[in-house]
């Protein structure tokens, strides 16, 4: 898990977080269409978000009348963000009969995984297979703000092909 809590959660308890929700309310506030995707990063970093957040986005893009459009239904993607916060899963993450091992990396710039979480993984950590991982210098959106350390974890907790 990149950044996310296994714990249940209301979507008020994010609120300010630059997570998910924050981007997905965003987006949804944003015209359906720009002329090109210069025009849609603008529009994202005028809006308080990174430059590389939204150059990230723009992968998203695609050709529609004359310009792009976000290739995604903004509004099933909120129907699952809410589905799974309304989920427990460190029964699931804690649970010793299930195969394979759990790694969560947090964030340390990021307020996803709260104090309370963090408390939790390092108990966890220390008698189930669950593994903490802490990116101390990255925000939310690790893939974009360490991408170098995600592929490394992933390299270094992978089972061998």
């Amino acid at each position: 898990m990149l950044d996310s809590s296994p714990s249940a959660r209301s979507p008020e308890e994010l609120a300010g977080d630059d997570g998910a929700l924050a981007v997905i309310e965003a987006l949804t506030a944003l015209p359906p269409r720009f002329a090109d995707r210069a025009a849609f990063v603008a529009a994202l970093t005028d809006g308080g978000h990174s430059q590389a957040l939204a150059q990230w986005l723009a992968l998203s893009l695609v050709p529609a009348d004359g310009g792009v459009r976000l290739r995604f239904d903004l509004g099933a993607i909120r129907a699952m963000i809410d589905d799974y916060l309304a989920q427990d899963l460190w029964p699931v993450a804690t649970d010793d009969a299930l195969p394979g091992e759990v790694h969560l990396v947090v964030a340390g710039r990021s307020t996803t995984v709260s104090p309370a979480d963090r408390a939790r993984l390092a108990a966890a950590s220390a008698s189930h297979r669950v593994h903490g991982h802490l990116v101390a210098d990255a925000g939310h959106w690790l893939h974009v703000d360490a991408p170098e350390h995600v592929i490394d974890l992933l390299a270094q907790t992978l089972p061998a092909a």
